[in-house]
C-alpha cells in the first residue's frame, strides 16, 4: 500500500533534496574560487536523487526494486559529497569555508535508511504469511 512508514520517509527524502536543490551555492561553500554556475554536475546528481526517491514511491508493490532504488539514492548522495569535494578543493587550495546547509543531504541519509529498514520488515511479514499458507 502507498500508505506505508517507508512512503513517509522517502517523501521526506524528496522534500529536503527539493529544498536543498534551490539554495544557491555560495550559501553552501566560500572559497577563493567559487562553484562555477556552468557546472551542472551536482544540479544533475540532486535531480536525479529526487527522481529515484518519487519512483520508490510509488514501486511499493515491487519492495525488492524499491530497496534497489533506495541504495541508488545512497549511491548518488555518496557521488554528490565527493564531486562537492571535488570540485570545490582541486581547484580551490586551501581557503575553502563549509556552511552549515552542506549537512542537509545527510538528513536524507538518515531518511532513506530508515525507510529502507521499513521496507524489509514489511518484505519479512509478507515471507512470512507466504511461508503459514
Amino acid at each position: 500500500m502507498i500508505q506505508r512508514v517507508q512512503t513517509i520517509w522517502l517523501l521526506l527524502t524528496a522534500l529536503v533534496i527539493a529544498i536543498f536543490f534551490f539554495i544557491p551555492d555560495t550559501a553552501i561553500v566560500t572559497a577563493i574560487v567559487e562553484i562555477n554556475s556552468s557546472n551542472y554536475l551536482l544540479d544533475i546528481e540532486l535531480g536525479l536523487i529526487l527522481i529515484l526517491a518519487i519512483t520508490a514511491i510509488f514501486l511499493y508493490k515491487k519492495r525488492p526494486l524499491q530497496i534497489k532504488c533506495c541504495y541508488g539514492i545512497l549511491l548518488l548522495l555518496a557521488f554528490f559529497y565527493i564531486s562537492l569535494y571535488l570540485l570545490v578543493q582541486y581547484p580551490g587550495g586551501n581557503d575553502v569555508v563549509w556552511k552549515l546547509p552542506v549537512l542537509i543531504p545527510l538528513v536524507t541519509v538518515i531518511f532513506v535508511l530508515l525507510a529502507i529498514r521499513a521496507i524489509q520488515k514489511d518484505e519479512k511479514l509478507v515471507r512470512s504469511l507466504d511461508r503459514l499458507r
